[in-house]
């Protein structure tokens, strides 16, 4: 169930992020459909190969396919939950074949519900982080939260402002909340470019720190005693 949008990102918007580096200093979790893995692998082997140090790949945009899973299965009389464990295992395959830790998951509007994310962190069991949304959350506290699943902390970093990414957003968003504070910068790549992130990261200047997704999820459960990963 895919619009393509991930596909198409793979073979024609990616690349050029790829093969002219100039510019490209912030690192970045690029979405990768899991099961990609298995239909076009040597695109996402062109990609790993190419990356940044700290670069990570995330699985968007809901798992396997473009679904809401808080609906999903509702067609079918899905009073059980039994369409949606099957699509959340499947996701889960998929997820562990192309080694990936984190997963973003969205909906149609506003801030995704925390039932939703806990089904996403118990079906894909290994998943050690989740970025929700799309840009929907404009409250520190309502964006960055720890979500307690099966005796595991599970960090969840809802993007907190929009796909077009701008300094004066964080700073209004962060103007009252102690630090450390830590952010999920989405930026949607039909808009934004690489330069474009490192023009954010030199205006927001000191105070801020680009971390890489993998050192985001480890230095926020160590700041709030949940260990790392």
């Amino acid at each position: 169930i895919s619009d393509g949008h991930n596909i198409q990102s793979l073979l024609k918007c990616f690349p050029r992020y790829f093969e002219a580096p100039a510019g490209r200093t912030a690192l970045v979790a690029w979405t990768i459909i899991p099961e990609l893995g298995t239909l076009i692998l040597d695109v996402i082997d062109y990609h790993a190969a190419r990356r940044l140090l700290g670069d990570a790949f995330i699985a968007p945009v809901s798992g396997i396919g473009y679904a809401y899973l808080y609906r999903y299965g509702d067609e079918a009389g899905d009073k059980e939950g039994v369409v949606r464990r099957m699509f959340l295992s499947l996701t889960s395959d998929y997820i562990t074949k192309l080694r990936l830790i984190m997963i973003w998951p969205m909906v149609p509007s506003g801030p995704m519900l925390r039932d939703v994310l806990r089904g996403y962190a118990e079906g894909a069991n290994h998943v050690e982080a989740v970025f929700p949304d799309f840009g929907q959350v404009g409250r520190y506290l309502e964006a960055t939260y720890l979500l307690e699943v099966g005796g595991r902390q599970i960090p969840v970093f809802h993007a907190l402002t929009g796909g077009t990414p701008r300094a004066e957003s964080f700073r209004a968003a962060l103007a009252d909340v102690s630090r450390p504070a830590f952010v999920n910068v989405f930026a949607l790549n039909w808009n934004v470019s690489p330069a474009d992130l490192a023009a954010l990261q030199a205006t927001l200047g000191g105070g801020y720190v680009v971390a890489s997704p993998e050192e985001l999820i480890r230095l926020y459960l160590e700041a709030h005693g949940a260990g790392g990963i």
